[in-house]
């Protein structure tokens, strides 16, 4: 890989897209509230890949790749499940979604 120039980005992580599942007081959840399309204005101009975060359920993995973003992070979904293995069943059932888009 070559090394980056000063100054350029190479990706961004975008946080949050939805209200996120780890803070659900109604205050912040107005503050995420972003059309659809507003998102999609935005990453039309950006000149780098932009990461999806915050709020991001298999629902709406759809959505958000549509949209145009170039890919999604997970940290609320997977918090709650409470063992390992609930956090890897949740994992799992993100990949089947990205397996049908991609596929």
């Amino acid at each position: 890989p070559q090394p980056l120039a000063p100054r350029q980005i190479h990706h961004a992580l975008v946080s949050p897209v939805f209200p996120p599942i780890s803070h659900r007081s109604a205050y912040r959840a107005r503050l995420y509230a972003f059309p659809p399309e507003k998102w999609r204005h935005a990453l039309q101009q950006a000149s780098f890949p932009v990461i999806a975060l915050g709020g991001v359920t298999p629902e709406r993995i759809p959505l958000l790749l549509q949209i145009g973003f170039h890919g999604i992070a997970l940290r609320g979904y997977l918090w709650p499940a409470g063992t390992l293995s609930a956090c890897i069943q949740r994992y799992l059932q993100v990949e089947r979604v990205l397996s049908t888009i991609v596929a």
